[in-house]
């Protein structure tokens, strides 16, 4: 059968015990465990950005970039814009990342 802690010292012994592996707990967990940054648009849309570095037909447009970066402003400063853009701009991926990165609901 096992003994229950009777007094303050067994409590005490107890407690640092807890706290111990606590601290050691704390201790383990990485630098790196921080948040990472967000990426801006430029590394999304970019030469040699996100886009393009996964989906292998991606082309780099800079009226896209441009685009991508107006609407996120847009959000960020909850405002409205109105953008106007030609065939081949690629709209729809310019407003939905800003979008999707606002977290708000369209």
């Amino acid at each position: 059968m096992a003994r229950r802690p009777n007094s303050s010292a067994d409590a005490k012994r107890v407690t640092r015990q807890v706290e111990s592996k606590a601290s050691v707990a704390n201790d383990e967990v990485p630098a790196s465990a921080a948040p990472p940054a967000v990426p801006t648009m430029a590394e999304v849309f970019g030469p040699g950005g996100m886009l393009e570095k996964c989906h292998p037909g991606y082309e780099y447009r800079r009226s896209q970039l441009e685009m991508a970066e107006i609407l996120e402003e847009a959000f960020a400063g909850k405002h409205h814009a109105i953008v106007e853009a030609g065939t081949g701009t690629g709209k729809t991926l310019a407003y939905l990342i800003p979008a999707i990165r606002s977290g708000r609901r369209c």
